[in-house]
């Protein structure tokens, strides 16, 4: 039985490469584990194959070749799949930098949370010296003009840890809201890559069956683990 996707197709590591384009290609998105036969990367590759084969001479991508509908469609996709492969580019960017911000983030975030919690606990400490003043004020320990100072200077003290308190807290909220839409993006980004990743590995697993290459027990267990990760990874988008 001959092979049910393209003989031009190959892998190297995580990515999908095409002998004929030498270039990166999306199985998802071109036929090279199905029909590979309609892709016009490979009609454009046997044409010339044939055409030197049968006039001994090398074919150019300038000669005119005539382009049938479903070509049209396959190279339009093949477009795309170009625009995407730039797009994916400028993600790999934007994703690295987002993540440094966002480590940056919880990091800077973590010690945000432990001043509030010290500034918390040193006005509790100011304010029972303060009520320790007033006791000592009234039996009479210190007197008005030293209750005065004394008290004066704790709460000008109180004032200064409640003021960087409230502008701590005003950042904690603007950046927690404005690092979460970025977090959230990088989320859902991974997950349907992930999630596209495994339903190719889904498709490849039925033609191993099909195919008579694996036996029916591993075939279950195999697509179960598989369409278990998919649902995980979909509760996510």
């Amino acid at each position: 039985m001959g092979a049910a996707y393209c003989p031009a197709l190959y892998r190297v590591d995580d990515k999908f490469m095409c002998k004929f384009s030498e270039s990166e290609v999306n199985p998802a998105l071109l036929p090279c584990l199905s029909d590979y036969t309609t892709c016009p990367v490979y009609i454009r590759a046997m044409k010339a194959k044939a055409a030197e084969e049968e006039e001994g001479v090398e074919v150019t991508e300038t000669m005119p070749v005539e382009v049938s509908p479903v070509e049209d469609i396959f190279s339009k996709l093949a477009s795309i799949e170009r625009d995407l492969m730039r797009l994916n580019s400028h993600w790999a960017s934007y994703e690295s930098a987002t993540k440094e911000v966002l480590k940056k983030w919880l990091e800077t975030r973590e010690d945000v949370l432990k001043r509030l919690s010290s500034i918390d606990q040193i006005v509790q400490s100011l304010m029972n010296e303060k009520k320790e003043l007033e006791v000592w004020r009234e039996m009479g320990l210190i007197s008005e003009e030293c209750y005065e100072k004394e008290a004066k200077e704790l709460e000008e003290r109180v004032s200064k840890l409640e003021d960087e308190r409230s502008r701590l807290v005003d950042y904690l909220e603007k950046l927690e809201q404005a690092t979460d839409s970025h977090h959230k993006r990088i989320i859902v980004a991974t997950a349907r890559a992930e999630i596209s990743k495994l339903k190719i590995s889904l498709a490849k697993l039925n033609q191993l069956f099909e195919r008579g290459e694996i036996d029916k027990e591993t075939y279950e267990r195999v697509r179960s683990e598989i369409e278990a990760k998919i649902k995980k990874l979909e509760r996510l988008l």
